[in-house]
């Protein structure tokens, strides 16, 4: 990841949002960003990292985690209908969680 929005992170947030990337991306970006944290007075535990735009699978979603990620946003695909999404959510929830 760009050191400069690690940077900005630091300076300017309480958190990072990336999209769409690796548990090894995240490991990497979460150990600078305590570095950085420390380095200018600030609690590493005060930045969070919510990675966004991930898909519903505990393959991908659990190594986010393991590797430092606070949570992680999954991306449902479109539907019409309440219905559908909500049989969506219960699908998507039962390949994170189960």
């Amino acid at each position: 990841m760009a050191k400069n929005v690690l940077r900005r992170v630091i300076a300017h947030a309480d958190g990072w949002m990336p999209n769409r990337v690796t548990a090894a991306e995240v490991e990497e970006s979460r150990s600078k960003l305590d570095a950085m944290a420390a380095e200018a007075g600030r609690d590493p535990k005060s930045i969070t990292i919510t990675v966004y735009g991930q898909l519903p699978q505990k393959d991908v979603v659990q190594p986010l985690l393991n590797a430092g990620a606070d949570r992680v946003v999954v991306r449902p695909e479109h539907v019409d209908t309440e219905k559908e999404m909500g049989e969506q959510l219960e699908r998507m929830a039962e390949a994170i969680f189960k």
